[in-house]
């Protein structure tokens, strides 16, 4: 099986610490053998442990393990420690290790039973506390600095991998949370901090060391090998692209990373480009933005990056079309190079130019951060044993936040910063729909009464009126005092009466949205305080609809039909999301570079915090990732056929998330973001499938699954035109470099449907592409043990240009059509929709093979003959293989699920020739 490079996945820094200094490793010391380690570790990184160790600290450490030491250094001594058991736990580590100046020469061993003792971790389940962010922390500590020697294989590492990667992002929100809310952290009353968007501070950690580990970019240059540099750079202040090869030394720059593919200028029916000062070739024109003026606006980036004086920005350093042949010869090169060329950056940017203004968005993090800090902190549980004023507050905020229209930020703000003006107006407003309810629906009443209604209603007047004389509570108090009168003049005071008067709904409940209709302002006030339905709070006359900028959320009426003009996503959705989340090459630059930083319409950086804290795209997608799993966690029923990703978001668990929140949330998973830190190459051209590009869809995307070898042997005209796409997503011979690449894994992804395609000669369909893995709803594991191997027999695999797989010889390890096997085989599974119907969960855990594929088969016996579990790779405790249906039409073969086997030796049985073609 050809691999990656694997150079990211080094073991545990442990290890790391005996290759760099083994005369200071004390390895299977225990607890303090662990904490005397890190200790070493960590002062010979800040360099007090000498020059020389440093230097060959930096030579051994991978970015992985550079990271995952930060992590831990930050749970343990940076100013992220939010936990009182943290602290103990650390204070009983420290204790423990008995350091005397000649260690490791002599210690003194380490009672555990020290820490189970004193409830600060529990044997076999180590935590320190309820918190997420805490005890992920402490279990990378143990992973890095405690497990003996004999531990560490592939499996471990291969956990180990993952584990960082999870703390990494939990890291990186959570510095974000406390630079917004130090206050709130550290347990004082204070509002959030949020500065303007100018100023950035230090650069944040990042949600992952990269989510395109196989890479390796970064190679040093010798006289045999060029520089990995651009060729061409944007001097922001000459206004001019230079030439690097003229330069000794290639100053730092910055990559800006945007689209404008889609709103190309066509005059006279041909794209049209301009001569722009500076640049020596004709600039592509689009209407976002007059190229003639980019000059002037990006000199703005130099003042507020001094150290980079350079851009790379596509327009203006890679020749476009019309700069002539040798232009265009380096034209593909640097399209082949795009994987160096945000490696090497020293700042990534993205430049959101639909977007205006920050506040919007800003509140939505203000949210998503709060969520946070409530699922993975214990903010929120100090009130226990003594008055917290801050809990008390983020409790009162998140109730708050329960479908505020994030577009009128002005009142979200007055809402979120707890002025004593506002705070008095909330209480007020929460005691007024307390005592209303209780007066108008009492225990044991059907149905509500008027006259406890409007009793319950003067005791709210007279706490609105101790309210001190305030422009907002001035308009409040008139508001509902004209209710209370027109409800006293009314002689009939029946229901019906409420009803119109808009009191009540149609089931007798209290209707809120209608508890100060009649006053524009005060009405406005009352949907920004109280909870409703997003559908309530979108505008009825408008078929679109956006909050925040990063999408637009669209409202369908009855027989309406979503246009998709977007990209090529090809499912149904109310959201469309921003132009830069639907663009091929933006999705390849955000994971060759996934910590940039984003920047408006005006190029203003997004920074939150008084100082300035950047909030990178790679924190946003954590953020969201965040709720990954809580978000669709919908009761049986709650799902219908033809749900919209909206709808699904309002049902789900956090259904009180304010529109603009699910439109960033939707907007992100709409496009697979959301789970872009943990992807694999393969997950690339899943997302890329959705994606929009207007031609090289195998270009856009190959320097992020790291095969351009095809794209470098093309001549400059077959370059421009690509022939023979495979299922009308990538070039055949792009899709055979990728199979060769990755081996049998290539056939491995997991999906959700079925693939159907309409004849166009009958009114049939037929299955297509069943075994590729960039059709939506694929994913394909990103860590695997080291140790597995490719079985022999696919290596004869071949992928045909119409998407079908050629298979010459296979190794069947079970099927329907053959006697069970003589031992029973356990597997999990994973089955696609169309053949789970009788079983309903998709995912199965461990059952035995022949019995589970034999029922699968019975279901549907006049359509389907026979199921076959066929081997793709293989470990010694480990074996991961496909499910090929055979279809009772003659010849027919598709791949209708994914199984694999683990914690067992198997004896795998011969490779048979076959002779199938797989739809």
């Amino acid at each position: 099986m050809a691999k990656f490079h694997k150079n990211w996945q080094y073991g545990p820094l442990n290890l790391l610490l005996r290759q760099v200094a083994p005369n200071l490793c004390l390895w299977d010391g225990g607890f303090d053998g662990a904490y005397w380690n890190f200790k070493c570790l960590t002062d010979i990184k800040h360099g007090r442990r000498g020059d020389e160790l440093a230097r060959a600290l930096e030579n051994a450490v991978s970015t992985s393990q550079w990271l995952s030491l930060d992590c831990i250094h930050q749970w343990w001594a940076g100013p992220l420690r939010t936990s009182l058991k943290t602290v103990q736990l650390q204070t009983v580590l420290e204790n423990a290790c008995h350091i005397a100046e000649g260690w490791p020469i002599e210690h003194e061993p380490f009672d555990a039973g020290q820490l189970y003792g004193r409830d600060i971790i529990t044997p076999g389940d180590p935590g320190c506390d309820e918190s997420d962010y805490a005890r992920e922390l402490f279990h990378l500590y143990l992973h890095e600095f405690f497990f003996p020697r004999e531990a560490v294989n592939a499996d471990f590492i291969h956990q180990l991998e993952r584990r960082r990667s999870r703390c990494q992002q939990l890291v990186n929100v959570h510095k974000l949370a406390h630079a917004v809310f130090p206050d709130l952290v550290n347990n004082r009353m204070r509002p959030p901090r949020i500065s303007p968007s100018y100023g950035i501070g230090e650069p944040s950690l990042g949600a992952s060391s990269s989510p395109t580990p196989w890479l390796n970019p970064t190679v040093p240059a010798n006289k045999d090998r060029p520089r990995e540099s651009p060729r061409f750079l944007w001097d922001l202040k000459k206004r001019k692209t230079i030439d690097t090869n003229y330069l000794s030394q290639v100053p730092g720059y910055t990559v800006l990373s945007h689209t404008w593919g889609r709103w190309r200028k066509i005059v006279n029916g041909k794209p049209s480009s301009v001569r722009v000062d500076g640049v020596p070739w004709p600039v592509p024109e689009n209407t976002l933005y007059d190229v003639l003026e980019l000059p002037a606006k990006l000199e703005r980036l130099a003042d507020q990056w001094p150290h980079t004086a350079c851009l790379w920005f596509d327009l203006f350093c890679i020749p476009q079309d019309g700069a002539g042949p040798e232009m265009m010869e380096i034209q593909k090169a640097e399209i082949a190079r795009q994987a160096v060329i945000f490696d090497r950056a020293t700042i990534g940017s993205i430049w959101l130019n639909e977007i205006e203004t920050w506040s919007p968005l800003e509140d939505a993090i203000l949210w998503l951060l709060l969520d946070y800090l409530g699922r993975c902190t214990d903010v929120m549980k100090r009130q226990e044993g003594f008055d917290n004023p801050a809990f008390r507050w983020a409790v009162r905020m998140q109730e708050l936040s329960k479908g505020i229209p994030l577009e009128r930020t002005s009142r979200l703000a007055s809402l979120v910063i707890p002025t004593e003006e506002t705070k008095s107006v909330i209480r007020e407003l929460e005691a007024l729909s307390v005592s209303a309810g209780a007066g108008a629906a009492a225990p044991g009443r059907s149905s509500p009464d008027p006259k406890d209604f409007k009793l319950g209603w003067q005791d709210a007047m007279e706490r609105l009126s101790r309210l001190e004389d305030t422009e907002l509570a001035k308009r409040l108090k008139e508001a509902l005092r004209k209710k209370l009168n027109n409800f006293q003049t009314d002689q009939n005071r029946n229901l019906g009466v409420l009803l119109s008067a808009g009191l009540f709904d149609d089931l007798g409940a209290i209707n809120q949205a209608g508890l100060l209709r009649g006053d524009p302002e005060a009405e406005e006030l009352a949907q920004d305080c109280l909870q409703q339905p997003l559908y309530n709070v979108l505008d009825s006359t408008r078929v679109e609809q956006s909050f925040t900028g990063m999408g637009t959320i669209l409202r369908l009426g009855p027989g309406m039909e979503i246009e998709k003009d977007w990209g090529n996503i090809n499912y149904l959705t109310t959201v469309k999301p921003a132009g830069w989340l639907t663009s091929l090459w933006t999705l390849q630059e955000a994971c060759l570079r996934p910590r940039m930083r984003l920047l408006n319409k005006d190029l203003e950086p997004l920074a939150m915090g008084t100082c300035g804290q950047e909030v990178t795209f790679d924190t946003l997608c954590a953020l969201v990732h965040g709720l990954d799993g809580e978000m669709f966690k919908l009761q049986d029923g709650m799902f219908k056929d033809k749900d919209h990703l909206v709808q699904i978001l309002v049902r789900s668990p956090n259904s009180n998330m304010p529109p603009g929140v699910i439109e960033l949330v939707a907007s992100l998973v709409a496009t697979g973001m959301h789970r872009f830190l943990d992807i694999s190459p393969l997950d690339l051209l899943e997302l890329g499938s959705r994606r929009w590009c207007s031609r090289r869809r195998g270009p856009a995307v190959m320097s992020a699954v790291g095969v351009t070898d095809w794209f470098e042997a093309l001549s400059i005209g077959e370059a421009e035109h690509e022939e023979d796409l495979v299922l009308d997503c990538y070039p055949y011979s792009f899709v055979q470099s990728v199979r060769e690449k990755v081996g049998a894994e290539f056939f491995a992804s997991k999906r959700d449907r079925i693939r159907y395609i309409s004849s166009p000669t009958s009114n049939m369909t037929r299955l297509t592409g069943t075994m590729m893995p960039f059709y939506w709803g694929c994913s394909t594991a990103r860590w695997r043990p080291q140790d597995m191997q490719d079985h022999p027999s696919t290596k004869g695999w071949e992928v045909t240009e119409t998407g079908s797989v050629k298979i010459k010889e296979a190794c069947i390890l079970v099927s329907t059509s053959a006697e069970p096997p003589a031992e029973a085989v356990k597997a999990a599974v994973f089955l696609e929709p169309q053949v789970a119907k009788a079983l309903r969960p998709l995912r199965i855990e461990t059952q035995n093979l022949y019995k589970l594929m034999n029922i699968v088969v019975s279901g549907e016996a006049h359509f389907w003959s026979a199921l076959k579990a066929v081997v793709l790779m293989s470990s010694p405790t480990q074996v991961e293989g496909i499910l090929l249906l055979e279809w009772a039409f003659p010849g027919t073969i598709s791949k209708v699920g994914y199984f694999y086997i683990e914690g067992t030796q198997l004896t795998l049985p011969e490779q048979e020739i076959v002779n199938w073609e797989v739809s």
